[in-house]
């Protein structure tokens, strides 16, 4: 796993186990870290994009929106270790309920397979004007997720009832 992996792993870590398991401030305030670092990281694809850097700019895009369907897991308490697991879990609980649209699914799934291609492949068939229209994508991707979570803040929790002395 790569670093840029482990900060949200260590992020979503340290909000499903240990002392901030039943702060609920904590739990949300990891989720807007990681919309957070979604964004600085959708920024990062532009300028490596821009440089002419496509490989890395490929990356940083599924990063992008890796790190805000985390933050949407995280916020209803779910995980998952590998990339797969992240796909499977968001199509599970977020896009065959209908939840988010259709099309996001499909969305992240693409920039998960060109990622790989051009990571492990060499192989990176997407010229500078689908670069623009998927960086384009992918900043309305993080913007519908990061809107989702404001909505859920918004409703009551429901979760633990413990309380942290």
């Amino acid at each position: 796993m790569g670093a840029t992996a482990l900060l949200a792993t260590s992020v979503l870590a340290q909000c499903l186990t240990g002392r901030y398991r039943h702060r609920v401030m904590d739990q949300q305030q990891a989720c807007y870290t990681l919309i957070d670092r979604a964004k600085e990281t959708l920024a990062e694809a532009a300028v490596l994009s821009q440089s002419g850097y496509r490989f890395g700019a490929m990356n940083r895009l599924y990063y992008a929106c890796f790190y805000a369907v985390s933050a949407l897991l995280l916020s209803e308490g779910i995980s998952s270790s590998k990339h797969t697991g992240v796909i499977s879990l968001f199509d599970q609980h977020w896009i065959k309920p209908a939840r988010l649209p259709r099309e996001m699914g499909k969305f992240y799934r693409k920039l998960f397979d060109l990622r790989h291609q051009g990571d492990y492949a060499g192989l990176l068939g997407v010229g500078d004007a689908e670069m623009l229209e998927l960086q384009e994508q992918a900043r309305r991707f993080i913007e519908n997720i990061e809107k989702t979570l404001q909505v859920k803040d918004s409703e009551p929790y429901h979760g633990a009832t413990e309380v942290d002395t």
